[in-house]
């Protein structure tokens, strides 16, 4: 019984891990974390309240999203430009053969706006659309709470479009 539930929570934690890690040098971590995570879940088994799939479903991604909060934090010096968006320019001049010239110039400008960030503003949008972190876990790595989080995310991403607008071609 006990080895029919690790096995099925080991399949839970690797797919809600994998959709967080996947691409770039993280990739390589997801096997430790999915085993952090298990480690986990079983100390907390017997406080776990869940009554319902969903219910366990939920437990299982908030401790997989520490676990990947936490390897951020603990990594993050190997993390140099924290958004893998940076990226973008690159892709932008390779794919030449997109019939969309304008999702090009959007990917291009998007890049610029992106390499112009702070390197908070880079650590925030990474935490969000990368690691998937709440807006607590956020506030928590940027020493502020998650409603300043939430507001400084906001704020860049209208920032961000308004930069990408102002340099879409016409």
């Amino acid at each position: 019984m006990l080895s029919h539930l690790f096995r099925d929570l080991r399949l839970t934690f690797l797919g809600q891990v994998s959709r967080r890690l996947r691409g770039g040098w993280t990739e390589s971590w997801i096997e430790d974390v999915v085993q952090e995570c298990l480690v986990d879940a079983l100390r907390g088994l017997r406080g776990c309240s869940a009554s319902s799939e969903a219910e366990l479903r939920a437990w299982t991604g908030t401790i997989a999203r520490r676990r990947v909060a936490n390897l951020m934090r603990r990594e993050e010096p190997r993390v140099g430009s924290a958004v893998p968006l940076t990226a973008l320019r690159g892709h932008a001049e390779t794919t030449a053969a997109d019939p969309s010239p304008n999702r090009l110039a959007l990917l291009a400008a998007l890049a610029n706006a992106v390499s112009k960030l702070s390197p908070v503003q880079s650590r925030l949008l990474w935490m969000r659309l990368q690691a998937d972190a709440t807006w607590q876990e956020v506030g928590e790595d940027l020493g502020i709470g998650a409603a300043a989080a939430k507001r400084r995310y906001q704020r860049l991403t209208v920032s961000l479009r308004r930069r990408c607008g102002a340099q879409e071609p016409r």
